[in-house]
């Protein structure tokens, strides 16, 4: 909190140690009477642990937006299509958590919206990913705080591929590509968003952000 102390600016919390969000589902049980799920002992142990931790951050960063990374996470395994299993169970962990409060102290939610496919895995590769950052970003729309608000939406992208069962995994996405995304998610009624690196250049090369979007 020294270096962020009276800070209005984004704070992403990035807490995927351990039980990271879009693992949360696993913790529930499945109702096989209606096809939902109840919660388990252990899940509102994990969810009171990382509502703690937003709590504090909140406490110590009054003023800052606070912003809970990978939430929603689709990812190539649980998005083949929407409705599969994992991803509704992924969705159920999310709904559960909101209604334990785990939202309550956040400003935003922090969807991944990466790349994970190209057009060498499939010529729909372009659907696929349009699909998969529209459900990841309506789903954290539609998330609500225990009083019923609902958080606004600070998507993560990045230009690089990563998907292990992707054949162009590891490679660079074109400026002109994360252009097109940028536009898809700004249709959706959001105005802010990060793009993530890790450094302050794009991997293998000495080009910065800005270069790379010219």
């Amino acid at each position: 909190s020294n270096n962020l102390n009276g800070t209005t600016d984004f704070v992403v919390l990035d807490l995927e140690a351990v039980v990271g969000p879009k693992k949360w589902g696993t913790l529930l049980t499945a109702d096989e009477d209606d096809g939902g799920y109840s919660n388990t002992t252990q899940f509102v142990q994990v969810i009171n642990a990382f509502k703690l931790r937003v709590e504090v951050a909140r406490a110590l960063l009054p003023d800052a937006k606070i912003c809970l990374f990978g939430i929603p996470n689709p990812t190539n395994a649980s998005f083949t299509p929407p409705g599969n299993t994992s991803w509704m169970q992924q969705v159920a962990g999310y709904t559960h958590a909101a209604q334990l409060g785990v939202f309550d102290y956040a400003d935003y939610l922090s969807p991944v919206c990466y790349i994970r496919y190209c057009e060498a895995d499939s010529v729909h590769y372009t659907e696929r990913i349009q699909d998969m950052n529209t459900y990841s970003i309506q789903e954290a729309q539609a998330l609500t705080n225990t009083n019923g608000s609902h958080l606004q939406v600070f998507p993560y992208i990045t230009p690089t591929l990563y998907n292990g069962g992707s054949l162009c995994n590891n490679t660079h996405i074109t400026g002109a590509q994360l252009w097109q995304q940028i536009a898809w998610i700004k249709a959706l009624n959001v105005d802010n968003g990060a793009v993530w690196i890790g450094n302050n250049t794009v991997p293998t090369t000495q080009l910065t952000i800005p270069d790379y979007f010219e």
